[in-house]
């Protein structure tokens, strides 16, 4: 009569040299090497619920509202970035299971140096920004163009600036309306010169 768990040793013997050793184990793309076994990561969109084992192999849910993750991973989702609205910054990008917010700078505010435009610093005086992410820039100055100013400048706006350009008087003349176009008075002159007939 054989003895009970008789062949235990052998049996032993044999899953030892079956199983490789994980130091070893070389795993497929989007799996990962636990305990001597190849496991599956979970896939973009979705976040580990319970590791592999000998059995069974990774078990994977969908990632929670607020949480993404963008790549093939066995670990948790990521929170999403949060817009900082009181601070100027806007959703332009909805955060979805497999990708993050994208949030940017509303008009007049600039990224203040977190990770996407999350928070942003309003424009300091005599500077603008148009949003999207753009840095304050200073307003225009119409005085030292020569110029004045037709349209003063905002928190979202640059300066707009004035330069009407006199148009010379020929007696006798009418001014054609399109001299107007023209940045030279020497050219006007030309061109209203042309249109005399000269007497004989």
């Amino acid at each position: 009569m054989a003895r009970p768990g008789g062949n235990f040793p052998a049996v032993f013997f044999l899953l030892l040299v079956a199983v490789p050793d994980s130091r070893g184990l070389e795993c497929r793309e989007h799996q990962y090497p636990y305990r001597d076994k190849c496991c599956s990561d979970c896939a973009p969109g979705e976040r580990m619920r319970n590791r592999c084992t000998a059995t069974a192999d990774t078990e994977c849910i969908p990632c929670q509202d607020e949480y993404f993750s963008s790549e093939h991973h066995h670990s948790f989702c990521n929170s999403c970035t949060v817009c900082n609205t009181k601070r100027g910054s806007v959703e332009v990008k909805k955060c979805e299971k497999t990708s993050d917010r994208v949030c940017v700078c509303r008009a007049g505010f600039m990224p203040a140096g977190l990770p996407l435009g999350s928070v942003c610093s309003p424009c300091p005086e005599g500077t603008f920004s148009p949003g999207r992410n753009e840095n304050c820039q200073p307003w225009t100055n119409c005085s030292s163009l020569g110029k004045s100013i037709l349209r003063a400048g905002t928190e979202a706006q640059d300066a707009v600036c004035s330069s009407p350009v006199p148009l010379p008087e020929v007696p006798g003349t009418p001014t054609p309306a399109w001299s107007v176009l023209s940045t030279s008075p020497r050219e006007n002159r030309d061109n209203s010169s042309s249109t005399v007939t000269p007497q004989k």
